[in-house]
């Protein structure tokens, strides 16, 4: 499955009510962005049944706080957020942002 980027308030509330899915903080100018975009590519083609959804930080920053306020989770950028059943249930950030750890974390490591 592709990864479905975050553009705005609608498509973040579709992320938010997810049942199985990942929120891939990412910035462009950021060079640990570019390693850990690598990794998440590689979980979403592993695991075409989970949907992963990225939001730009820099472009939509007002979202990016938005999850970090909602969910009570710091703001680091790269940062991955699972979310089970409409619940932010795990989070990693920088470079413990790898394939099998994002996979591990819903149980299919």
């Amino acid at each position: 499955m592709a990864i479905e980027h975050i553009y705005d308030e609608e498509k973040l509330a579709t992320a938010l009510q997810s049942d199985r899915a990942v929120l891939y903080k990412h910035s462009k100018s950021c060079s640990i962005s570019a390693f850990a975009m690598r990794e998440i590519q590689q979980f979403s083609n592993e695991h075409p049944e989970i949907v992963v959804y990225m939001l730009e930080v820099r472009e939509q920053r007002p979202l990016s706080q938005e999850i970090a306020t909602r969910f009570n989770i710091p703001h680091e950028s790269p940062q991955v957020i699972v979310m089970q059943n409409g619940k932010a249930v795990w989070h990693v950030s920088h470079f413990e942002i790898k394939a099998g750890v994002v996979a591990a974390a819903f149980g299919d490591g």
